[in-house]
């Protein structure tokens, strides 16, 4: 978040006269014609002129910093100074300390003389102004002293100098970076395959390294061992995007790993790393192929044991290895799972059962994109999942997608005649639904079910005993390209139930309800 700082007079900033001005000034040690003076008298009576002007400047300065002087913003203990400085500065890469010393003298002594200013270093190298940036590294890592850094690097590929003919060093940046690696804290990089020569510099040197991520910029294969972060006793965060490697062979200290991202690997791959980190907490895999040639064989029979991992997302995937994921790990204490496909794809109901009865794990929060799913198919998935409070689906903007009819928000609604008051209602610790695709359902039975699990009248008494109760569903977000009629009396209970606090958002054919 940006924050205001005060109006100052920036003193180093040199005024310059008006040329009206300045021809007064001249006018007044040059009477007459200019031909009527020598060269060299001339020329003494204008280093008169800008001595005077030198004068009128330096005067301007003082009154300037004496001004600023006055602010109560100036009288502040440079201490005090420097802690408001790095709240300004802190997560707002739009506000860097070099602006803080643009400001006045005092400003600029405060923000170089403290360390944890330049602590986060953001840098895309471009071949216009590669001279310059790779000068101000070298100059913001010497400002940061020995505190812990944040790196976010990237380059242009190629780096060229002005005309274009030769591809500059970029290694000279990585170099840099490298020699401060002891300060490493979290790393995130864009690099080409020729830098890794300067990375493999880093190895025994990464103890305060806690996050590592990767991406190279090359289309063929990494086939060197990674054994430079071996050695990293506080690495808990591991990103590897598109490195289109085999970096399961790398020397990372898998077993320490508390959460997991790759990109741009095959099934095969992924398999073989989630069976090397067998601690992490998180797993968010992205863009997973299919098994490739010669790979460790997906159809490997032993479950992987995942006893700590609570979030899994596979994302953008080929399906197939999506299902095949699921089929070969356990994962006990799983409380959210994310699914999609690279492609709109055909669902399989069984495989999330298998999966959740295969791991025993009580979901709380279940998400499906991109699969074409029937009502059918998401009854049967998650009646099975009482304990999800979030459900998130969006089907694919297709004609073969799938609807949700009176039949799915019947369940969810009012008391129906299949739930007896021994069994349970149907998703009773429902909180929030979410939902991007087709719609068949009426807008009174829409309408009954909001009231309903906003107003929980699933707890009631009957004859046979007291009903068993749903949680308050607390948000509700539907986007659907099918219309619906609304009689203004339901806009109207729409819109109390807003007003008594429930998150209602009903956009249907480009129209809001609500």
């Amino acid at each position: 978040m940006g924050r205001t700082l005060p109006a100052l007079h920036p003193a180093h900033h040199l005024p310059t006269l008006p040329i009206r001005e300045l021809d007064h000034v001249l006018d007044a040690f040059i009477p007459g014609p200019i031909s009527n003076h020598s060269y060299q008298h001339l020329a003494a009576e204008l280093a008169r002129a800008n001595a005077q002007i030198s004068e009128i400047i330096r005067n301007c300065v003082v009154l300037r910093r004496e001004y600023n002087a006055e602010l109560s913003v100036m009288q502040l203990p440079p201490e005090l100074l420097s802690e408001i400085f790095l709240w300004a500065c802190d997560g707002d890469s739009s506000f860097p300390p070099l602006s803080l010393g643009a400001v006045c003298t005092n400003w600029r002594s405060v923000a170089w003389s403290t360390p944890r200013l330049w602590t986060s270093i953001n840098l895309h190298l471009t071949s216009n102004r590669f001279k310059t940036q790779t000068y101000l590294l070298d100059e913001w890592l010497a400002r940061g002293g020995t505190c812990p850094i944040s790196i976010f690097f990237s380059s242009e590929f190629p780096l060229r100098d002005p005309d274009g003919e030769c591809e500059l060093p970029g290694d000279r940046a990585m170099s840099l970076l490298v020699a401060h690696s002891e300060r490493w804290r979290e790393v995130d990089l864009t690099i080409k395959l020729r830098q890794f020569p300067s990375l493999a510099q880093v190895s025994g040197r990464i103890s305060r390294l806690a996050r590592f991520s990767m991406e190279t910029m090359d289309r063929f294969s990494v086939t060197d061992n990674l054994y430079m972060f071996e050695d990293a006793p506080r690495l808990q965060e591991l990103c590897l995007r598109r490195t289109q490697c085999f970096f399961t062979d790398a020397s990372f200290p898998w077993t320490q790993l508390q959460k997991l991202d790759l990109h741009g690997i095959s099934v095969d791959q992924c398999l073989k790393t989630l069976r090397r980190a067998p601690n992490i907490s998180f797993c968010r895999l992205q863009t997973v192929s299919a098994s490739i040639p010669n790979g460790a064989g997906a159809a490997a029979s032993e479950i992987i044991s995942l006893p700590q991992l609570r979030t899994l997302d596979i994302l953008d995937s080929h399906a197939p290895s999506i299902y095949i994921i699921m089929d070969k790990i356990s994962a006990p204490n799983l409380t959210a799972l994310s699914i999609s496909p690279s492609r709109p794809s055909t669902f399989y109901p069984s495989n999330i059962i298998r999966f959740v009865l295969q791991s025993k794990c009580a979901l709380e929060r279940l998400s499906i994109s991109t699969f074409y799913l029937s009502e059918a198919d998401i009854i049967s998935c998650v009646s099975v999942l009482p304990s999800v409070m979030t459900l998130d689906i969006a089907l694919p903007t297709v004609s073969e997608a799938g609807d949700i009819s009176d039949k799915f928000i019947s369940l969810l609604g009012p008391f129906h005649q299949t739930c007896t008051p021994q069994s349970e209602p149907f998703l009773p610790n429902l909180r929030t639904f979410k939902y991007n695709g087709k719609i068949s359902a009426s807008a009174r039975q829409l309408i009954d079910m909001l009231c309903s699990r906003w107003n929980c009248s699933y707890a009631r008494d009957t004859l046979e005993g007291l009903q068993k109760s749903a949680a308050r569903l607390e948000s509700v977000i539907i986007k659907s390209p099918s219309s619906m009629k609304v009689p203004t009396e339901f806009k109207e209970i729409l819109n109390a139930l807003v007003a008594e606090g429930m998150n209602l958002s009903i956009e249907l054919l480009g129209s809001r309800w609500i």
